[in-house]
Formats: structure tokens, C-alpha cells, sequence
């Protein structure tokens, strides 16, 4: 069918609309939609032309639609010309006229099952006409179906590759053919072979934790390994004083206490750093502070001056190893003025620590008084 329409009559009524896409896909659907999509559904449901109805009206709007977004260029041409081209017979140029002044003020963009919709084509109708790339479905609104569909495609596309690759051999170790005795032996000698590395590891500790523990993991050294630090410091000037008095034997014993330390004793970096004078006032002002916050750790904590001072000693000379240790191995050298300014954070640590262990002692004390008194009575 042709109808004779003379352009400049819509050229001339309304500026172009100006289309600006963000995506093409928009652009794509709406081409494979008019190219593909209508003929295939009038094949589908054997007819000839768009039917005279309200559904038909409603394809020919939806049509229209597509004809716009699918010419970017030329949106009212592409839409007369792809109007002329599918228009049944009963659709007049008065309608078609309509139809480009209906399109100019359109903004609606189709979705896969919207068009599902106009069409009435569900996900059977779908498949047959072989259009699942342009338009959805209309029974299928959860996705489920087609969620179904894709799970049973994935699982025999999946089979096919596993046939394709396959050496026909049965998947797993191939078997020993060994009878259930010699199984049973084979499984009792293996674990016992673990059971001796097991035992061989727990007896020997590892080669690299007897030369230094704080090269492996990274943390301060223990008081033994510090200690044999300082005895190699000063095995020359034992070696010297043990020719001139046999008889006298010096041990040497790291100490680090409040004040100065012994000038007789070596100089190292751990006596150097001796307790500044007012850390016992700044530890009691940490504990004040940590113990108004009201954490369950820490509520227990004691101000008094004494309890204060031994918990700093308790702590003061393995803060100075592990700062020396690092420092060392990030510096090269140790320096108590840079490396001890921070104390207080590492402090404020072992006082939760020494929190948790006072309310652990609290509790057994409680429990201990609650089960002596069921006693007596």
C-alpha cells in the first residue's frame, strides 16, 4: 500500500525535537524491533497486516515509537517513512498525520517487557518467533522463568564443553589396586609418619626461634635472649678481670629501677633509659582518666602510689626491649629522648590488661564468699 503525503506539510508545522541519546542500545533495540520484531508476530499469530483495534492502535503508537529513537538524524522522516512502510490498509493519512504530532511530544522509552506487553507475547511466544533479543515477556514479571531458562542453558552449554574436553578417564587419583589389607596398612603407616613429625616438632623448636625470637616475629626479645646480649657486650672485660682475680665472678644482670642505675654495672641501652621521674604522677592521671570512662576493664584500677610504681616496673623493661628492637631495626640505633616519648599508649594497653586480670580475681573472690557462706548455712 501506498500513501501519498506531502512532506513540507510536516516539515513546516513544528521545529524538530532534538534527540540526544545517552547509550545506543536504546538505538539498536529500536531498529531490531521495527526490522525484525513485527513481522515476526504477524507470522506468529498469522495475519497480514495490524489488526483494526485497540491493540492494533496501540502497536502502531508503539511502532511509531521505536521509528523515532531508531533515526536519530531524522526522527519525523524515519518515522513517516517506517509508518508508510508497516501502516495496515484501514490506517489513513489523516491518522498518520496524527500519528507524527503524537510522536513529537513522546518521551516514553520501551522497555523488553513493556513491548512484551503491547504485543501480548509471552516467554513461549518469545522463543518461538526468536526475538528473546528485542523484546520480554509478559508472564514473566519476577524473571523467573527466564532466570530458569538461562540456568538449564548454562548447565548443558557446561556439558557439552565437559563431553568436548573430556579424556573419558574416571575423574580422582587412579587407584593403587591394593586389596583392603594392604589399604588398611598403608593408612596405619602414613599416620603414623605424621604422628612422628608431630612429636620430632614439639620436642625440637625451630632453628630460627633459638637465635633470636624477635627476628622472627618481629616483637621485643625475651629477658634470656637480653640477657646474653649483655653477657657478649662484656665477655672481654670478664675475660681481662678473671686473669687478675680468679677467685671473683661477675654476673651480669640487667636492672633498671627507679633513679640512676650503678655506674658500676655496663652501660646499655636498656639501663640508659631509666624511669623518667614524673612517669609515676603520669601514670596515675593515665589510670584517673582511663578509669572516669566508665569501661568495665578498667573501673577496678588503683591510684595508690605504690601499686602504681610496681606496675611501672613490671612494665618499664620490657617496653624498653621492644622499643630498642625497633628502633634498631628501623633506625640502626636506639635513643631513649626519641624512642620512649610515646610510653603512655602502650601503658594505658597494660593497664586494661591489668583490669581484666583484677576483675577476674574479683569474680573468684565473689564466688568463693558465695560458696563458703552456702556452706555454713
Amino acid at each position: 500500500m501506498t500513501i501519498s503525503i506531502n512532506p513540507n506539510e510536516f516539515l513546516n508545522a513544528v521545529p524538530f525535537p532534538e534527540i540526544e541519546l545517552d547509550d545506543d542500545n536504546y538505538v539498536i533495540a529500536a531498529r531490531g524491533r521495527l526490522r525484525h520484531v513485527i513481522q515476526a508476530w504477524l507470522a506468529h499469530r498469522g495475519l497480514k497486516e495490524i489488526p483494526q483495534n485497540d491493540r492494533g492502535r496501540a502497536i502502531i503508537k508503539w511502532l511509531a515509537d521505536q521509528a523515532f529513537v531508531a533515526n536519530p538524524s531524522g526522527p519525523i522522516r524515519g518515522v513517516r517513512r517506517w509508518i508508510e512502510k508497516l501502516a495496515p490498509s484501514w490506517f489513513t493519512a489523516a491518522d498518520i498525520k496524527t500519528l507524527v504530532e503524537y510522536v513529537r511530544t513522546s518521551n516514553k522509552n520501551w522497555s523488553h517487557d513493556h513491548s512484551a506487553y503491547v504485543l501480548d507475547v509471552s516467554l513461549d511466544d518469545c522463543i518461538a518467533m526468536n526475538c528473546r533479543r528485542w523484546i520480554g515477556a509478559n508472564d514473566d514479571d519476577s524473571r523467573a522463568k527466564r532466570k530458569a531458562l538461562k540456568r538449564a542453558t548454562d548447565a548443558e552449554r557446561a556439558r557439552r564443553r565437559r563431553s568436548r574436553n573430556s579424556t573419558s578417564a574416571k575423574p580422582g587419583r587412579p587407584s593403587l589396586g591394593l586389596s583392603p589389607d594392604e589399604m588398611k596398612a598403608r593408612t596405619n603407616a602414613q599416620a603414623a609418619e605424621r604422628m612422628k613429625r608431630r612429636r620430632a616438632l614439639r620436642k625440637t623448636p625451630s632453628a630460627s626461634f633459638k637465635k633470636d625470637v624477635g627476628s622472627v616475629t618481629q616483637l621485643s626479645v625475651t629477658q634470656d635472649t637480653h640477657a646474653a646480649r649483655e653477657q657478649a657486650e662484656i665477655t672481654p672485660a670478664l675475660n681481662s678481670s678473671s686473669k687478675q682475680k680468679p677467685s671473683k665472678t661477675i654476673q651480669p644482670k640487667e636492672e633498671v629501677c627507679l633513679g640512676k642505675t650503678s655506674p658500676s654495672k655496663p652501660t646499655t641501652a636498656t639501663a640508659r633509659a631509666a624511669l623518667p621521674q614524673d612517669a609515676v604522677d603520669k601514670a596515675i592521671e593515665l589510670i584517673r582518666k582511663v578509669r572516669d570512662t566508665g569501661h568495665h576493664k578498667t573501673m577496678n584500677l588503683s591510684t595508690n602510689r605504690k601499686t602504681v610504681q610496681r606496675t611501672l616496673e613490671r612494665f618499664w623493661p620490657g617496653y624498653v626491649r621492644s622499643m630498642t628492637s625497633t628502633a634498631t631495626r628501623f633506625y640502626g640505633s636506639f635513643r631513649p629522648d626519641r624512642d620512649l616519648r610515646s610510653w603512655e599508649a602502650s601503658f594505658r594497653l597494660r593497664l586494661e590488661g591489668e583490669g581484666e586480670a583484677t576483675n577476674r580475681y574479683l569474680d573468684r573472690r565473689r564466688k568463693w564468699d558465695k560458696r563458703r557462706s552456702e556452706t555454713r548455712l
